[in-house]
């Protein structure tokens, strides 16, 4: 009788340590490592790779071809999975460049167990947005993707140049259209991350890769009829919205 009493007490103190047991943290015992964190930017078209000066359809059915596709990044951090930020990289700023072969930028030292993303602005805060080009660190000294060289005239967050068949003769050739579409102004700053959910290597340098799909960025443009657009027209809007879309919807 009195083993028979002592059962159902000794089997309640146990449950609770059983049912701890069965649900440990995910990252509980993850060990934390040292590393050299680079992010690589690869251009696709849908499911191919892309080439730059490649020549396909647009929205509206005429054939055109990039011949130039920029874009800036900055204030770079990496999460965990309770996005609680595990490094910042402020002095870190990208200029993914198309024409690039690479795209693959050093970020800096990172010391953690478990990563999850990669963010980071596309543009430039206000602050930086304002610099002085003639007296930045690169790539923000570079003429080409800002208003002006005067400081506080702002860069260009997104550049796209090329050429579209104006005569909608199904060829394109030198009698066809050039198209220069520069996306700026503070108000066109947008946000995107690189996926990793990945644990950090013990030591040397560990790469994440994040794909930039022009498909997607040109899927809603009618290039014929934006063969210029500086600021923040709508065409621009548009492309900063399906640039930022892009990196939200590829991972």
């Amino acid at each position: 009788m009195k083993l028979r009493s002592l059962l159902p007490f000794t089997l309640i103190m146990l449950l609770p340590g059983c049912k701890k047991e069965e649900t440990p943290s995910a990252h509980a015992h993850e060990e934390v490592h040292t590393v050299d964190l680079r992010l690589k930017f690869v251009f696709t078209y849908g499911t191919h790779s892309y080439e730059i000066g490649s020549e396909y359809t647009d929205v509206a059915g005429r054939i055109y071809r990039l011949e130039q596709i920029r874009f800036l990044l900055s204030d770079l951090d990496v999460v965990n999975d309770d996005l609680e930020v595990l490094a910042t990289y402020p002095a870190v700023n990208l200029l993914v460049d198309a024409s690039n072969p690479s795209n693959d930028f050093a970020i800096g030292s990172l010391t953690a167990g478990h990563l999850h993303q990669i963010r980071y602005n596309i543009g430039l805060a206000p602050a930086l947005n304002a610099a002085d080009p003639s007296t930045a660190a690169a790539p923000l000294d570079d003429a080409s993707m800002h208003w002006g060289m005067g400081a506080g005239q702002g860069y260009w967050f997104l550049v796209l140049e090329g050429q579209v068949d104006s005569d909608n003769s199904g060829t394109l050739d030198g009698s066809d259209s050039d198209f220069f579409i520069r996306c700026g102004t503070d108000g066109l700053l947008r946000s995107g991350w690189a996926m990793m959910h990945t644990e950090v290597p013990d030591g040397g340098t560990h790469t994440v890769e994040t794909e930039v799909d022009v498909e997607k960025l040109m899927a809603t443009v009618d290039v014929m009829n934006n063969l210029t657009a500086m600021g923040n027209q709508p065409i621009n809007v548009q492309l900063m919205d399906s640039l930022a879309a892009n990196f939200h919807e590829s991972h």
